[in-house]
């Protein structure tokens, strides 16, 4: 995990470098007829990594434990023709919910 200070540091040093980017296409494209996209794009670019640094993700899935794993590995060597789908019927049908 990334403290604070250094996440500081890598913010401020990326906001930095997309305006050096920003300046240098009004620069070359002054006379465009669009340059508030210009602006507008680094914006989004800005805003989209700094929620990807600031913003902390989920945990996600929780995992499946070990004994309905073995049921699962179980259901499909003895029954070789059933899918997915099925096995999560016949789960649902033992009152297992996945």
């Amino acid at each position: 995990m990334i403290d604070f200070i250094e996440k500081l540091k890598y913010s401020l040093s990326y906001i930095r470098q997309i305006i050096l980017e920003i300046m240098i296409e009004l620069y070359f494209y002054y006379s465009s007829p669009y340059p508030i996209l210009l602006i507008i794009g680094g914006y989004n670019r800005i805003r989209r990594r700094l929620k990807c640094l600031w913003v902390p993700r989920g945990r996600g899935r929780p995992p499946v434990p070990e004994n309905i794993i073995d049921l699962i590995l179980d259901m499909k060597r003895s029954n070789w023709l059933w899918g997915a789908k099925r096995i999560r019927d016949e789960l649902r049908f033992l009152g297992i919910v996945i």
